[in-house]
């Protein structure tokens, strides 16, 4: 009976192990060249909204930094216009560009992915010239009301740093070279000076 066990258990772990290569296999081929829609999304706005805009972030970006508060204004002052979609895609150039990723990431689970978000990047004069910038996001953190451990234990998983790096390929695979980048219904916008023309352009042509 243990042989036979322990049979059973070898089967169900490499089951296991196939279907997981398989399903990132899939994964990997939805990015090829065109925007997906998965479970690792970070999502607001009107589902219906006539401006659909994904956006491939690095948060120690100034660029992004610019971009997000020129979209937070335009959805405050325009409400379901745009149904805004962010997405990962920090650079070799950032140095924190990988562990701020990490660190909004693992707030998604908590319901604050879009506070933290606004708060690391209105602060990311702060942090991004730091040796160790943990602290600065632990206290924003904290500011949130975030529950620190879970956060840390997430940062210690492998999960979100799949999460990352399967956001990074898709960007790739959209031949995506800076940040931050736009796709708004689809086409691709590089920049806020370019995603700013688009939508004021639609809002010249069909106003709000």
């Amino acid at each position: 009976m243990a042989k036979k066990s322990k049979k059973l258990v070898s089967l169900i772990v490499l089951t296991v192990c196939i279907v997981a290569v398989l399903g990132m296999k899939v994964v990997v081929g939805m990015t090829k060249g065109k925007l997906s829609a998965d479970a690792f999304t970070k999502v607001k706005g009107n589902k219906n909204a006539p401006l659909n805009i994904t956006e491939f972030i690095d948060f120690q970006c100034p660029a992004c930094a610019h971009g997000a508060m020129y979209l937070k204004e335009v959805m405050e002052k325009h409400p379901g216009l745009i149904r805004l979609t962010v997405k990962h895609f920090p650079l070799a150039m950032h140095q924190h560009g990988m562990l701020s990723a990490g660190y909004a990431e693992c707030t998604v689970e908590q319901g604050k992915f879009w506070p933290y978000h606004d708060l690391i990047l209105s602060r990311q004069n702060n942090w991004k010239q730091l040796e160790d910038p943990r602290p600065a996001f632990e206290q924003m953190g904290k500011e949130l009301g975030l529950d620190l451990q879970a956060i840390q234990n997430c940062l210690e998983g492998m999960a979100v740093v799949k999460t990352i790096e399967q956001s990074k390929t898709e960007g790739q695979a959209l031949n995506i070279r800076s940040t931050p980048t736009y796709f708004v219904n689809g086409k691709m916008f590089v920049g806020q000076k370019s995603l700013e023309q688009e939508i004021t352009k639609y809002l010249e042509e069909h106003g709000d």
